[in-house]
């Protein structure tokens, strides 16, 4: 398989846009269609003569070999993100043993950029409300997908505050720092995240009191960031307060 970490790379460090998204899907797709030939061609399978259990690859095949359009309509973003976030996890996985460990992260590692980019560049933004709805719907269906514990919470706390169902995006947002081990270098970033949440909503007894139950799980090096985060939460309280 070609070598698709440096289009990987730059998408990850872009923001969120329309752009972005057209661009990750399309990166997707030149992924997946390499990886339907190494298993299905390679193997001398049929394209056309798919068993039962093969029953969804001719429409990853077909969708795979097309390009994204210029301009789509929300019924078109729809149907790629339908595409990218639940049929491409389902073949996936009934392909499991057939791929590679590397090459599974990643496909989901490229599908989790769709997402970021679907989520921020269409979630406010579509006017259909049914269509929008049924974008969300395939927001909270990925969410399953996702094997790591404090990424699904955190993506799926996304789809709640989207949703407008707070309370709910604030409980995953919570889980997602709890389920996050102190040591793993994106502890802080997570934990700001949900600091953010809560102070952006005046929430801030629950901001000091969760601070605090964290305590005896801050790592030394972390120390002086999780006290910045307390100072920080009281000064913003009693800007607001006067």
């Amino acid at each position: 398989m070609k070598d698709y970490s440096e289009k990987y790379r730059i998408l990850l460090q872009t923001e969120a846009s329309q752009e972005n998204f057209k661009n990750s899907v399309q990166l997707l797709k030149n992924i997946i269609s390499e990886l339907i030939d190494e298993i299905y061609i390679e193997e001398s399978i049929e394209i056309n003569n798919v068993n039962e259990g093969d029953s969804k690859f001719s429409g990853v095949y077909s969708w795979s070999k097309s390009r994204m359009p210029e301009h789509s309509n929300e019924a078109g973003i729809v149907y790629e993100c339908r595409m990218s976030m639940i049929l491409i996890p389902s073949f996936l996985l009934a392909n499991i043993q057939k791929i590679e460990e590397k090459t599974y992260s990643l496909v989901m590692d490229t599908i989790s950029i769709v997402f970021h980019n679907a989520y921020f560049s269409f979630t406010e933004n579509f006017k259909n409300t049914n269509q929008r709805e049924e974008l969300l719907n395939i927001f909270f269906e990925y969410t399953k997908t996702i094997n790591d514990a404090s990424n699904m919470f955190y993506t799926k706390g996304l789809c709640y505050l989207a949703a407008g169902m707070t309370s709910e995006a604030l409980k995953s947002f919570e889980s997602s720092v709890l389920s996050t081990h102190s040591d793993d270098h994106e502890f802080m970033t997570v934990l700001s995240n949900y600091w953010s949440e809560l102070v952006e909503r005046s929430k801030y007894e629950e901001a000091i009191s969760f601070l605090l139950r964290l305590q005896n799980r801050i790592l030394y090096k972390d120390f002086e960031e999780y006290q910045n985060l307390i100072l920080e939460t009281f000064r913003i309280q009693a800007q607001f307060s006067d």
